[in-house]
């Protein structure tokens, strides 16, 4: 009984934290690079939610700056302030909350702070971390952690081009005739889709089109047109192909060879058995209005609320998409992905969404 009296008498929760970052660091000369802190605090007694903070100072030259971090069930998202620059220096902090600390409980969370060095060095940076509680602390001491890592910059060079970093249009990968194809400032030896048409050049040189063409994307066979630009329309893709999603649908073609449809066509007509009126590939308000207009092809009645026998008539079956023999609100509701969702999807895959561009189109306009 008295020990539970001392229990609820302890107001004080004993906060610790720790941080520790490399102290010698080797950056590359004009060109960003990522330092990782490591912060562990240790809640007191009482169960608590537990404010930390992590600040980096340093030359200015080198802009130091912390990365912000995304909340998860046990840290809030961190809330920035900085960069302030003031005395050739820059500071960035980072606020956050590690939630529901139990008693005496240990973490360790972490994170990143960049920096981007001119030659010269070494710098010298100054890492801080503080913690607290909603209780009062009987010792401050060991609420704040700092350490003064030193950044000496290194290889102008890195990947020995003859092409410096900081004008470098890809720093880790020889380039040293500087050719950026599509002028997206990342060259073509490292990036990975030279054309920007939004596939990566492995798939379109495995697909047989040209990586270093935006006019020219995979054949498909669905289409009247020569797709890959190669003078023939409708040709089989090259052997090997199968090991590539030449379709954008986000499955290579192996995966796709005990479906109805090819890797070629990434919807098509029949991929939506909810695209009910036209043929754009699009679930729309089109195909809602569809339930009403037009009428039954003899114009006698319209497709909506009618009663069994009428659901099995071939000329409104298409419509009966929820499969009780009635066409209705439900039917409806199935071309709502958040509501009923297979209809809506394509069949193949087990109802999976296509994989759409263009503002929710398919890869290739029909």
């Amino acid at each position: 009984m008295n020990g539970a009296r001392l229990t609820e008498g302890v107001v004080d929760n004993d906060v610790q934290v720790t941080e520790a970052s490399s102290l010698n660091v080797m950056a590359e000369q004009d060109l960003p690079h990522s330092e990782r802190i490591n912060i562990t605090v240790t809640n007191g007694q009482r169960p608590a939610d537990v404010h930390l903070s992590v600040s980096v100072i340093g030359a200015a030259i080198c802009g130091p700056a912390l990365e912000v971090q995304r909340g998860d069930g046990d840290t809030t998202e961190d809330t920035l302030t900085g960069p302030i620059v003031g005395s050739g220096q820059q500071a960035t902090r980072l606020d956050f909350i590690e939630l529901g600390m139990g008693a005496n409980e240990v973490r360790d969370t972490f994170r990143d702070y960049l920096v981007d060095c001119p030659a010269g060095g070494p710098y010298t940076m100054q890492v801080v971390a503080n913690a607290d509680s909603e209780f009062p602390d009987p010792n401050i001491v060991n609420n704040q952690d700092e350490s003064r890592p030193a950044v000496t910059v290194c290889c102008p060079d890195v990947d020995g081009d003859g092409v410096p970093n900081g004008s470098d249009d890809c720093p880790f990968v020889p380039n040293p005739g500087q050719l950026d194809t599509d002028a997206d400032l990342e060259g073509d030896a490292c990036d990975e889709d030279d054309d920007n048409d939004m596939l990566v050049d492995t798939t379109e040189i495995g697909c047989g089109s040209n990586a270093l063409s935006a006019n020219s994307r995979p054949e498909r066979i669905d289409t009247p047109s020569d797709d890959d630009r190669d003078t023939q329309v409708n040709e089989p893709l090259p052997p090997g192909a199968v090991a590539y999603d030449c379709d954008g649908d986000g499955f290579a073609g192996s995966a796709e060879t005990n479906i109805t449809t090819s890797d070629q066509d990434p919807c098509g007509a029949n991929g939506w058995p909810a695209e009910l009126a036209g043929d754009d590939n699009l679930l729309s308000i089109v195909d809602f209005n569809s339930f009403l207009y037009p009428l039954r092809g003899d114009g006698s009645f319209h497709k909506l609320g009618h009663s069994v026998p009428d659901a099995q008539d071939a000329s409104i079956s298409h419509w009966n998409l929820e499969p009780n023999g009635l066409i209705s609100i439900g039917d409806l509701n199935a071309l709502n992905p958040g509501v009923i969702a297979p209809t809506s999807h394509p069949p193949m895959f087990g109802g999976q969404p296509a994989f759409f561009t263009n503002g929710g189109r398919c890869p290739w306009p029909p």
